[in-house]
């Protein structure tokens, strides 16, 4: 148990000494500081902190049915934890864009696949669709409600939102 937190504490401490160039085609480590929603978060990286939007996968909005329990669900899972990206491009509000993993497993297909994301509809990535279809059949996260709205459905109906 102690060589194991050990080895976690040096690894943390490993990708926080790399650094975070957000730049499209670059990559970043750090440590998850703060869950924005559930697709958004803060990492924290030896050049401050960036707000990374995950790549691929759209989850319900604040306000929106399953906003709450959608960033309940990636809270869970990274919060405070060693994170790897690889940035994809920078947004139209200045975000980071990237596939975020930890412990070498992709965050967006774990959303996914517990069924509190959609994979973002122009998205063309394979594993990502598989995963929802499974979530949906399975009628896990948002699926077990009677009619999930996608997220880019109830921003039409909330302009402002991002």
């Amino acid at each position: 148990m102690l060589k194991h937190r050990l080895s976690s504490i040096l690894f943390i401490a490993l990708l926080i000494a790399c650094g975070a160039p957000a730049q499209d085609g670059t990559s970043f480590t750090g440590v998850c500081v703060k869950v924005l929603d559930g697709d958004s978060i803060i990492v924290r990286t030896t050049d401050g902190e960036l707000e990374v939007r995950l790549e691929g996968i759209d989850a319900p909005e604040h306000g929106q049915d399953y906003g709450e329990e959608a960033k309940a669900e990636i809270r869970a899972l990274v919060l405070g934890k060693a994170v790897m990206g690889e940035v994809r491009r920078i947004d139209e509000y200045g975000r980071t864009v990237a596939r975020v993993s930890l412990e070498d497993h992709d965050l967006g297909l774990a959303l996914v696949k517990a069924g509190a994301a959609w994979k973002y509809r122009y998205s063309s990535d394979f594993l990502l669709a598989r995963a929802e279809k499974e979530a949906r059949k399975a009628k896990r996260g948002l699926w077990a409600r009677p009619k999930p709205m996608p997220p880019w459905t109830w921003r039409k109906q909330h302009p402002g939102k991002k």
